[in-house]
């Protein structure tokens, strides 16, 4: 028992490596193995293969393993959501983005500032104040203070509508110390 233990280390640091060194499908091929075989991954092995994936410019098969990692009890990094997260946002699918950050603000990996930042903006680009304001106060929430531009979108998207919202806002963003 004790050398399919050593076995499975070789394993896990083999899938590790191959993903750092670019062989990515090879990586993938194991780490595949390992789960048919009823191994247990770390979230090591799967954030490897998820980042390798990303840097490959495979969004689609980043987010799959993204899934199966979390499928099989790992929890994966926060580079390894954000990366995901970005890559969605580059494809145009925000609400994808934005169910994967909700999935994994609950499963208490902590969003960067920038990932809060830049589903900001994407909201701001589609004019979505609402959408806004909610990121805006999930960061607050967070504990990170966006960046000035994030405010000035809000404000900007409720002057159109709301007045009030607007002026709560433009308020909120002069006292940027203060939570949200």
């Amino acid at each position: 028992q004790g050398r399919g233990l050593m076995f499975s280390k070789d394993v896990l640091s083999s899938i590790e490596f191959m993903a750092a060194q670019g062989n990515t499908s090879k990586a993938e091929e194991l780490l595949s193995q390992v789960l048919r075989s009823g191994g247990r991954p770390n979230e090591a092995c799967f954030d490897a293969v998820i980042q390798a994936f990303d840097r490959d410019r495979q969004g689609a098969k980043a987010e799959e393993w993204l899934l199966r990692a979390m499928d099989h009890g790992c929890l994966p990094s926060e580079a390894s959501f954000s990366r995901v997260v970005y890559s969605l946002c580059q494809l145009g699918s925000l609400p994808r983005a934005e169910e994967l950050t909700v999935q994994m603000m609950r499963q208490h990996v902590r969003p960067s500032k920038e990932l809060f930042n830049l589903l900001i903006r994407m909201f701001a680009e589609q004019h979505n104040a609402p959408k806004v304001e909610e990121w805006l106060l999930n960061a607050g929430q967070s504990g990170w203070t966006p960046e000035q531009a994030a405010f000035d979108s809000v404000v900007l998207l409720y002057a159109e509508v709301d007045a009030l919202k607007a002026e709560e806002w433009l308020s909120r963003g002069q006292q940027t110390e203060d939570k949200l």
